[in-house]
C-alpha cells in the first residue's frame, strides 16, 4: 500500500515539474521565421525536398523531387507576369475552349480565372475558398449542365449554364475582368462588356494582385486558356504547374499538348547560373519585431578528400538583394552580399576552411577539416544567423559548441535582404532549413540549456 502512494506521489511530483517547466519557458531572445526554400528559384540540376526546406545536388531517399516538377504544387495553372493596376480602370479579356470527354461531375472543375493576392494562390487547389481572392470557375452542376461559377471567401455569389453536359460538346466563349477604380469593383462579363454576369464588391486595394488561370482534369475535357489584348498582361512560365502545358508566346495554357509551340513548364528554373536557391522571406527593417531573427542550417557534406575543387564553394549561405542573386556563379563577389561559404583552404590545399566574404573580398577563414588524399570528408554542420536590423548587423555562428564566425556590419535592411542557399559541387551535399519550431529548444524550471532561444 505504502509502495502504491509512494509511487502516486512520485508521478504526481513529475507532472508538476512537467507544467512548471511548461509554463516557465524562459525569455527568449530572438524571433525565428517561418520560411522556406522558393522552388521557383531553384537551378535545375539541384533538388529540393516536397516542404521545400532541404537543397541538395543529389536525390536523398526519394524525398527530393526533379526540378521540372517544382513551381505550382496545388494550383494547376499559372499566374501573370504583372499585377492589376489598382490605380486606374483597366481590362484584361481570357478566351477559353473546352471540349467534353467524358460526363462532368457535379462541382468537379473544368477551368479556374481569376484575381487574388499572389500569396494565396498555390495554397489550396482552387481560389475561391480565400476573401481576397475573387473567381470564375467551370464547373459541372446538378450532372445536366457546365456552368460558370462566381466564388469568393468560400460562397457562390453567382452561377450560369453555358452548354449542357454532354461528351464531345465544344465551348468556346471569352470571359471579360473590368477593374472600376473608383468604386472598388471587379466587374465580370461573358462575350462582350454589355452581358454582366457577376459584379465583385468591396475589392481589397493595397493588396498585391495578380490575375491566375488554371486548368484541371485532362480526362474530364480538353482545355485551353488564352489571353486576348495582351498589352500590360502575360502569363509567368515561371510558376507554371508541371502538369500544365503553354505556349512560346506565353499567351496560352492547356491540359494538353496542342502543337509543337505548346512546352511544359520552363524546366530551367529561374536560376540560370547561380546553383542554388533563394529563401522565399525578405529580411527588412520596416518589419522589425524588437528582437534579432535567428535560423539555422544544417550542411551535410560527403566528398572525396582529393575530387575537391580549389576555386569553388562546396557550399555557401548568404544575404543579398534578390534581383542580384543570377548575375553570376557566386554571391560573394557581390557589393551587396554576406556570405559563408565551404571550400579549399588558401593557405591549405589540404584543408577545408570556412569563409565569409564581403563587396568581393575574403575576411576570415577557419579551418573545419584536414584532408589527405585517400581520406573521404563526410561530415555535418550547424550554422546559425542572427540579423539585427535595429543594430544593421549579421552575425554567423557555428552551433555545438556555440562559437562566432563572423559578424558584419552596416547591413542595409532598410533596402530588404534575401537569404540565399547554394551548392557548386557534383559529390552529395545537402543544406537543410530549419526556422520556428524546428529548431531545438530545450529548458528546465525556465533555464534553457541551448543559445539562442526563439519566440515561437
Amino acid at each position: 500500500m505504502c509502495s502504491l502512494w509512494s509511487g502516486a506521489i512520485f508521478a504526481a511530483f513529475l507532472l508538476l515539474l512537467h507544467l512548471v517547466n511548461k509554463r516557465m519557458k524562459g525569455t527568449a531572445n530572438v524571433v525565428c521565421p517561418s520560411f522556406c526554400m522558393n522552388s521557383s528559384t531553384l537551378h535545375p540540376e539541384l533538388h529540393l525536398s516536397e516542404m521545400d526546406t532541404v537543397l541538395s545536388n543529389y536525390k536523398i531517399n526519394g524525398i527530393n523531387s526533379q526540378n521540372e516538377e517544382k513551381q505550382l504544387k496545388k494550383f494547376k495553372g499559372v499566374i501573370s507576369k504583372n499585377p492589376i493596376d489598382m490605380l486606374d480602370n483597366s481590362m484584361f479579356e481570357v478566351g477559353f475552349t473546352f471540349d467534353v470527354i467524358t460526363d462532368v461531375g457535379h462541382n468537379q472543375v473544368i477551368f479556374q480565372v481569376g484575381v487574388a493576392k499572389k500569396g494565396l494562390i498555390d495554397l489550396d487547389a482552387t481560389l475561391g475558398i480565400h476573401d481576397k481572392a475573387w473567381s470564375i470557375a467551370a464547373v459541372g452542376c446538378e450532372n445536366k449542365y457546365i456552368c460558370l461559377i462566381a466564388q469568393s471567401d468560400g460562397k457562390d455569389i453567382e452561377k450560369l449554364p453555358i452548354s449542357e453536359n454532354k461528351i464531345n460538346s465544344t465551348v468556346s466563349k471569352k470571359i471579360i475582368f473590368q477593374w472600376i477604380y473608383s468604386k472598388r469593383e471587379l466587374l465580370v462579363s461573358l462575350n462582350i462588356p454589355e452581358h454582366r454576369f457577376v459584379k465583385f464588391e468591396d475589392i481589397a486595394l493595397g493588396e498585391d494582385l495578380h490575375p491566375a488561370f488554371a486548368i484541371y482534369n485532362p480526362t474530364l475535357a480538353k482545355t485551353t486558356l488564352t489571353l486576348l489584348k495582351t498589352s500590360h498582361l502575360e502569363m509567368d512560365v515561371t510558376t507554371l504547374h508541371r502538369t500544365v502545358f503553354m505556349s512560346d508566346d506565353n499567351n496560352t495554357i492547356s491540359n494538353f499538348k496542342v502543337n509543337e509551340k505548346f512546352t511544359r513548364r520552363n524546366n530551367r528554373g529561374n536560376l540560370i547560373k547561380y546553383k542554388g536557391a533563394i529563401g522565399d522571406v525578405q529580411f527588412n527593417k520596416m518589419l522589425y519585431s524588437g528582437l534579432p531573427e535567428y535560423f539555422e542550417v544544417v550542411a551535410s557534406i560527403d566528398i572525396i578528400a582529393y575530387d575537391t575543387e580549389t576555386q569553388g564553394c562546396i557550399f555557401e549561405v548568404g544575404f543579398t538583394r534578390q534581383h542580384l542573386v543570377d548575375r553570376g556563379k557566386t554571391i560573394r563577389y557581390l557589393a551587396t552580399g554576406w556570405v559563408i561559404c565551404a571550400k579549399r583552404c588558401q593557405q591549405d590545399r589540404n584543408a577545408i576552411c570556412l569563409q565569409t566574404w564581403h563587396d568581393g573580398q575574403q575576411q576570415k577563414s577557419s579551418t573545419i577539416y584536414h584532408l589527405s588524399k585517400s581520406k573521404r570528408y563526410k561530415d555535418e554542420i550547424v550554422l546559425g544567423f542572427f540579423l539585427d536590423s535595429r543594430r544593421g548587423t549579421i552575425e554567423f555562428i557555428r552551433r555545438s559548441p556555440k562559437k562566432q564566425i563572423d559578424l558584419f556590419n552596416n547591413v542595409p535592411f532598410s533596402k530588404g535582404i534575401y537569404p540565399v542557399f547554394g551548392i557548386n559541387y557534383h559529390q552529395k551535399v545537402s543544406l537543410k532549413l530549419q526556422t520556428a519550431a524546428s529548431i531545438p529548444r530545450l529548458s528546465l524550471f525556465g533555464y534553457h540549456f541551448k543559445k539562442p532561444v526563439c519566440l515561437l
